[in-house]
């Protein structure tokens, strides 16, 4: 794509996720993140593109809301009181474990590749997978992250739906 149809692209794609998000407190996820991906961004530089647009948005949408006297002030506090503390936690103990696995589908390889980065954030795995509902390993070893979805784009994986495993390198 032409560098400055790119360009033209991300300035309507960010012009109608503003919008959007000043009208009805949507926006990021919705609009933003598949656009940044039809525009040849990976499924993960889609996400993190938009996570800076979180809390503008939300602060855009909440200032909505409140003109219509759409927020319940003592909801929120209680709500932020008990959830920010929450979600540090989470963060927090947001770690590996030991072993997991998640079905593939062949028409989502979106998602495979999503579950693959998101475990190798959280600790060191090599991957397996499995055709159908066998429960045997296609491969005779153990792959590394990039191994294992260029496993699953093989003629062999996309004729069926199949599961994949985790497991922590110790």
């Amino acid at each position: 794509m032409p560098a400055v149809l790119q360009f033209a692209l991300t300035v309507a794609v960010g012009v109608v996720s503003g919008v959007l998000s000043g009208m009805f407190g949507i926006g990021g996820a919705v609009v933003s993140t598949p656009a940044i991906r039809v525009l040849g961004a990976s499924t993960f530089q889609a996400i993190g593109s938009t996570l800076p647009l979180i809390l503008p948005s939300s602060i855009s949408g909440s200032i909505r809301y409140n003109r219509e006297h759409l927020i319940w002030g003592r909801i929120v506090l209680w709500t932020a009181a008990f959830g920010v503390p929450a979600s540090v936690a989470g963060s927090r103990l947001s770690r590996a474990v030991p072993g997991v696995s998640f079905e593939h589908l062949p028409w989502t390889p979106d998602e495979a590749e999503a579950c693959v980065v998101r475990l190798l954030a959280l600790g060191p795995y090599q991957f397996n997978w499995s055709i159908g509902e066998t429960f045997q390993l296609a491969s005779s070893v153990w792959l590394s992250g990039r191994d294992v979805l260029a496993a699953l784009r093989t003629p062999e994986a996309q004729r069926r739906a199949g599961d994949v495993y985790a497991r922590v390198v110790t």
